[in-house]
């Protein structure tokens, strides 16, 4: 069986990745400015991400816990002691933050059911963040990449932003400011801080301008970063960019099978990263098998 996998990024190379073993699998990769998983903060979040118990959560822990075996087999270093999580946008003071509350751990390994909503100071310390660049540059030599079409018995649809008709672009600007002054990521309402390489990355906005490539927000990103640890109100700003994450109509990803040949990969919003290995391991089982996993039901592009 030949399988391609148009589509480069980080859905892309995960879903090709994991067919290897058994499939003979050309990527067919056309780079598009502002593609999102190069862009992306690489934050693996789903406690911040999800909205509530449900579908989105379930996948989003069990991809979790799919990460560090994933990014030791690739060689991809998992950054970060956790995700500390606020529930109101107030400045902080990151001096024991990790210990804020008798209840202020969680362990990912609890039923996502429980952690739907955390309460306000929560640290979660299996929730790290990876380089996307570093997870993309991990995988791409282990695939045929091709920059023009091919035919194959099976394509697999991995677009991001550019599936239409599922999928449709939302930007999102980040920015990078030279700081020490956190050491653990915070995620708040409207802003999240990740520290990497002596940096923070502070992100992001959702916007629905198509295609539109710009950083209007920096100043207001900044802004909202010093609100939350005022020690960053004088940090130099480094670097502005941004994505365009795939959003879907309901929030949840479009991972299944459209017709007898085709099979589709997109629409993860804001979680790319996050459910890159959970998808690709899931959608090379489905199309090796000819079986939806039941983790994949509500995700299916028919629905």
């Amino acid at each position: 069986m030949h399988v391609v996998v148009v589509g480069g990024g980080v859905i892309g190379l995960s879903v090709a990745w994991h067919l290897l073993p058994h499939a003979r699998v050309t990527v067919v990769d056309v780079p598009k400015p502002g593609a999102a998983s190069p862009a992306s903060a690489g934050m693996l979040a789903p406690y911040a991400e999800a909205k509530g118990s449900g579908p989105l959560l379930d996948l989003g822990v069990a991809s979790l816990r799919m990460w560090p075996a994933f990014a030791k087999t690739l060689g991809v270093t998992l950054h970060g002691p956790g995700t500390l999580h606020l529930t109101r946008s107030a400045s902080v003071s990151l001096a024991g933050s990790r210990e804020s509350s008798p209840a202020g751990r969680r362990d990912a390994a609890e039923p996502a059911a429980e952690t739907a909503a955390l309460p306000d100071g929560t640290f979660v310390a299996e929730e790290k963040n990876v380089d996307p660049r570093e997870l993309l540059a991990a995988l791409r030599p282990h695939l045929h990449i091709v920059h023009e079409p091919v035919g194959g018995d099976v394509t697999v649809i991995a677009k991001g932003a550019w599936s239409a008709p599922w999928s449709f672009p939302v930007r999102g600007q980040l920015i990078s400011l030279r700081s020490d002054a956190v050491d653990t990521t915070i995620y708040a309402p409207g802003v999240y801080l990740i520290p990497r390489n002596g940096h923070v990355i502070v992100g992001s906005t959702e916007e629905h301008v198509g295609f539109e490539l710009g950083t209007p927000a920096v100043a207001e990103l900044h802004a909202k970063a010093a609100a939350l640890v005022p020690a960053l109100r004088d940090a130099e700003v480094v670097d502005a960019w941004c994505g365009f994450r795939p959003g879907s109509k309901d929030g949840l990803p479009y991972i299944g099978r459209i017709d007898k040949r085709t099979y589709l990969a997109t629409g993860h919003f804001r979680n790319g990263i996050l459910l890159a290995p959970i998808t690709g391991k899931l959608l090379a089982e489905m199309i090796v098998t000819g079986k939806t996993p039941e983790l994949l039901q509500p995700c299916d592009p028919l629905r």
